[in-house]
C-alpha cells in the first residue's frame, strides 16, 4: 500500500480527479469526464494521453 500511496502522491490534482470518475464508472465518456470534473476535451485528453 505504501507504493500505492507513493504513486498517488506524484498525481497532479486533474489525474487524480479523472481516476476517481474513471474509479465510479468504468465506461465513462472523456466528454462526461469534462463536465463531471469541469475540464475542457482538450485537457483531458493531454492529461490522459500524454
Amino acid at each position: 500500500m505504501k507504493n500505492f500511496e507513493k504513486w498517488v502522491e506524484n498525481l497532479t490534482e486533474n489525474r487524480v480527479d479523472i481516476l476517481k470518475n474513471i474509479h465510479k464508472n468504468s465506461k465513462i465518456t472523456i466528454r462526461e469526464l469534462s463536465e463531471n470534473i469541469g475540464l475542457s476535451l482538450s485537457v483531458i485528453d493531454k492529461t490522459c494521453f500524454s
